[in-house]
């Protein structure tokens, strides 16, 4: 089971780093041919939406849900904060980041087809948070911590 989610776990971050990329990929392949490209985005979302709930059923199995494990994390980062002045605003962003990737995340399970979501693609923005929090609850602080920061200059 653990071997399994590791593979779904590194196949999302890898899918997630692919796709926060993907625009300049997809705009030569949409010179070329729109259709395999669509095909592809969808394939890749439906494989996301997939891995969101694995990773779900698996936090909500250790008692915990995407929502709490990121507030937790916040907690954490406060904390960290308050011990380290010289780190003071590298935490402010990494908690401004992880409480958007949280209402990113509420956002799309309240609205799966992307309604009302400040995310330009809603389904990727969950997978991160998603991810994000897994590696929280695990305490993966080093791996949550990069995927936060990678995440943050992607914007």
């Amino acid at each position: 089971m653990k071997r399994k989610l590791n593979r779904v776990l590194s196949f999302t971050l890898i899918m997630t780093i692919l796709l926060t990329n993907m625009g300049s990929i997809t705009g030569f392949a949409s010179e070329i041919d729109n259709k395999p490209t669509e095909v592809i985005e969808v394939y890749q979302e439906d494989q996301l939406k997939s891995d969101i709930v694995k990773i779900e059923k698996d936090l909500a199995m250790k008692g915990t849900s995407v929502e709490e494990s990121l507030d937790n994390a916040i907690k954490q980062l406060e904390q960290e904060m308050d011990n380290v002045d010289a780190l003071q605003s590298q935490c402010e962003d990494m908690i401004r980041t992880t409480r958007e990737l949280k209402e990113q995340y509420v956002n799309y399970k309240n609205n799966p087809y992307g309604l009302k979501s400040t995310a330009s693609n809603p389904v990727l923005a969950a997978a991160v948070a998603t991810v994000a929090s897994y590696f929280s609850a695990n305490n993966y602080m080093l791996a949550f911590e990069l995927l936060i920061h990678a995440r943050d200059i992607k914007k």
